[in-house]
């Protein structure tokens, strides 16, 4: 497991486990999304923000 903390996918409303396979699958990934940690783990946190810079889709 890449990080430990939890992750979830957000979009509109909708907020599903970004580790559960099943909840990846019901959301519309066609479209841009938010993705969020919750950590208090500051190292950890800007780990995250480095590898999701990748998936940065601009407008």
């Amino acid at each position: 497991m890449k990080f430990k903390s939890d992750i979830d996918v957000i979009k509109d409303s909708y907020r599903v486990d970004a580790k559960s396979t099943l909840g990846i699958l019901t959301v519309d990934l066609r479209k841009p999304l938010d993705v969020e940690i919750h950590s208090c783990n500051e190292e950890e946190v800007i780990r995250f923000n480095e590898e999701m810079e990748e998936f940065k889709w601009d407008q």
